[in-house]
């Protein structure tokens, strides 16, 4: 079996032509379990959704930073992807 992981947040840090920002989106997968695969389909999502609504062209830096933690620890891991100011891409 798999093992299992639970969402803590999501949040987007971005710097563009309006200026530079973070924010957490609310957590529609509370209480929800994913595999460790599934995570990186949320991020990559997320991404490409920001990214489908403003355009690569609108944002100087884009990294979406997921946090979450396997079940039943306290252990708290993060998966990034996007990209920043020198067009360096986020993957990890």
């Amino acid at each position: 079996m798999e093992n299992l992981h639970t969402i803590k947040s999501v949040q987007i840090s971005s710097s563009s032509i309006k200026g530079e920002t973070s924010s957490f989106t609310p957590n529609h997968w509370a209480n929800s379990e994913f595999t460790f695969d599934n995570l990186n389909v949320v991020v990559q999502k997320t991404l490409d959704l920001i990214i489908a609504k403003y355009g690569k062209d609108f944002f100087q830096k884009l990294v979406i930073t997921l946090t979450y933690q396997p079940v039943g620890t306290d252990l708290e891991h993060c998966i990034q992807s996007g990209y920043d100011e020198e067009g360096e891409i986020y993957c990890s």
